[in-house]
């Protein structure tokens, strides 16, 4: 119970005791007198009552005053923001601790003082001018403060002066400013990136534009004003199957696929957009992705590449004419030069022999890099076709070294084959397998010590079958190593031999394609190069999804 309902039940009590006592002392009859007295001390009792019940009131209002006036000192003292009030001659009355860190003196130095005094002298003009405009109008005014300290640091404050009136006049100013400093140098330098992405995608040579999920342009170059001669700011908004006619052939399929995986696609197809005519373009979708992975967007780059698939078809026409008049001269030399080793024409001397086999082996070598050079370029151009079907990997590696037998005998060397498949089948290309295996043995052949041994392993691993081809020869550096499998790379400079660089790449091409990746090392004298392919079932899964 509180202290006002407690004094009030007292004043009652004490109230009807008198009553009683006076009623008592009455006797039968009640005086004129007894029912004065007892009225005045009714009226004295509620007077009482009123004057405790004004002071309570006063005291809790008082309490609550108080209680309010410490939260809000409390928030203008923590407050970041520097807040002040100044009278109507401009003196500073209250100010926060953000108001005297910001003048760098103490609170009883800034207190009384007029702002011409205070303010620093690079803003005292302009706080002076908007000081005055809210004492004369008595309205709110908002302004931006931008100047340099003392210590030459660039300084920006949002700032907000509103008039405190008092009976219809203006008794002073409050303000509040707000340090933007950061947000600014913030805002400046997205802009300084804005223009730079600008400035990046007008000087682009193709077509470049950025939509969002529902295929409405948010962005564009200069090269999609020109195509559709609708203005950039005018593209934003527009959908971009009404800027790009037949753009909806590319966008229904390959957005959703975007949306769908956040991956990266590629398409080349035949347009004809915004009635400029048909034309080889080579489109590519990326998606835009937040920090935390969420697709934002869409980037699309449209290249006209009809130019180069004329050159293309030249390059193809060329590099066909080639490796055919190559090919078909060095395969008859190949086939007249067995007739002489065979005795067809008579018997050979050892040193005609000799000359012979030499001249059949470079021949073979010959064609063997002509083959690589076309091989290469149709798995460059996509012009190679994969014949996948399942077939015994291991009766193909046997294959491969009875093959070579005879060019590890000439070197002393033999090759030993070691299965650990079982069941011993895979799914790929029997013949694109089988030159990747005869260009690895090979190597081991070539590049291995005299009167060694070749080891060739099949066995399973975690991710598929591993394929490898060991030797017994100088390590091959590690720099080397690295870039083995790029085109033109060869290590054979490293055992005075001659080399295309063709061959590995080709092979990890090869692999590639087959959905699998090449492996490679060579640490004390011992060289292993190899490969590892999906398991059947697997493999077969991943070319369906391809």
């Amino acid at each position: 119970m509180s202290y006002t309902k407690i004094f009030k039940v007292l004043i009652y009590v004490i109230l009807c005791t008198l009553i009683a006592f006076l009623i008592l002392h009455g006797g039968s009859k009640i005086s004129i007198f007894t029912i004065k007295d007892a009225a005045l001390i009714l009226v004295i009792a509620g007077l009482i009552h009123l004057n405790f019940e004004n002071r309570f009131l006063l005291k809790s209002l008082s309490s609550k005053y108080d209680s309010s006036k410490q939260i809000l000192k409390n928030i203008c003292k923590y407050c970041p923001d520097l807040i002040s009030y100044r009278d109507y001659k401009r003196r500073y009355i209250v100010v926060n601790d953000a108001v005297i860190n910001f003048f760098g003196k103490s609170e009883k130095e800034i207190l009384g003082k007029p702002d011409s005094e205070i303010v620093p002298s690079e803003i005292r003009e302009i706080v002076s001018k908007y000081s005055d405009q809210v004492l004369q109008s008595g309205e709110s005014v908002s302004f931006r403060l931008d100047f340099k300290t003392d210590k030459g640091e660039r300084k920006c404050f949002d700032t907000f002066f509103a008039p405190l009136i008092q009976d219809g006049v203006v008794a002073g100013i409050i303000s509040i400013s707000r340090d933007i400093t950061k947000e600014e140098e913030l805002k400046s330098t997205l802009l300084q990136k804005q223009f730079y992405m600008i400035s990046i995608l007008d000087n682009l040579p193709f077509i470049a534009f950025l939509k969002d999920l529902d295929g409405k342009i948010v962005g564009a170059n200069k090269r999609l004003e020109e195509l559709s001669g609708i203005k950039c700011a005018d593209l934003v908004g527009k959908n971009a199957v009404d800027v790009l006619k037949n753009e909806k052939i590319f966008t229904q399929i390959e957005d959703s696929e975007i949306i769908k995986n956040k991956e990266f696609l590629v398409k080349e197809c035949k347009y004809n957009l915004a009635n400029t005519g048909e034309a080889w373009y080579r489109i590519e979708k990326a998606p835009i992705l937040s920090r935390d992975g969420q697709l934002k967007g869409i980037t699309v780059f449209l290249k006209n590449i009809e130019q180069e698939k004329i050159t293309e078809t030249h390059k193809e026409t060329f590099v066909a004419t080639l490796t055919h008049d190559l090919k078909t001269p060095t395969i008859a030399q190949i086939r007249m030069l067995e007739l002489l080793l065979n005795g067809v024409f008579g018997p050979l001397t050892k040193e005609q022999e000799a000359m012979v086999c030499q001249t059949h082996e470079s021949c073979k070598y010959m064609l063997t890099m002509i083959s690589d050079v076309l091989s290469t370029y149709k798995y460059e151009n996509g012009d190679a076709k994969l014949i996948n079907q399942d077939f015994d990997f291991y009766a193909l590696a046997k294959e491969c070294c009875l093959e070579l037998t005879t060019l590890a005998s000439q070197k002393g060397q033999s090759i030993n084959l070691k299965c650990k498949l079982k069941p011993t089948i895979v799914f790929g290309d029997r013949t694109q397998l089988k030159r990747v295996v005869m260009n690895l043995v090979s190597n081991s052949i070539s590049h291995g010590y005299d009167n060694t041994e070749i080891n060739v392993v099949i066995e399973e691993a975690k991710d598929g079958i591993v394929f490898t081809s060991n030797n017994d020869s100088p390590n091959i550096p590690d720099d080397v190593l690295d870039k083995v499998f790029e085109k033109y790379v060869s290590g054979a400079a490293k055992f005075n031999k001659v080399g295309t660089g063709l061959g590995l790449y080709l092979s990890q091409r090869i692999i590639s394609a087959h959905l699998g990746s090449m492996i490679a090392s060579s640490k004390n004298n011992h060289t292993s190069f190899g490969f590892i392919i999906p398991y059947p079932q697997k493999a077969k899964e991943m070319f369906i999804h391809r």
